[in-house]
């Protein structure tokens, strides 16, 4: 029984980790995406956006900005596909 004990609370250890690693990786994209659409380099922001997106991480904020950048782009289809 101990055994099973010691054994979930590593394992726990260890997912909680990687998803502080996994949302830091995310984070640091999305800064990067948001100064790209700041600096009106929308090309490099849509890429950014739909690259968190294509690794699995999805939220509002990410779509929202993801259509403002096409939408800044005058990609209207994909604004509206995005907001």
């Amino acid at each position: 029984m101990m055994r099973r004990i010691v054994t979930y609370l590593i394992f726990s250890l260890i997912v909680m980790r990687w998803s502080v690693v996994y949302a830091d990786h995310f984070s640091h994209l999305f800064e990067q995406a948001s100064e790209a659409y700041e600096n009106a380099n929308f090309q490099e922001a849509i890429g950014l956006y739909e690259e968190i997106i294509d690794n699995g991480y999805e939220s509002w904020e990410v779509y929202y900005n993801l259509g403002n950048a096409y939408y800044k782009q005058i990609d209207i289809g994909k604004a509206i596909l995005n907001y």
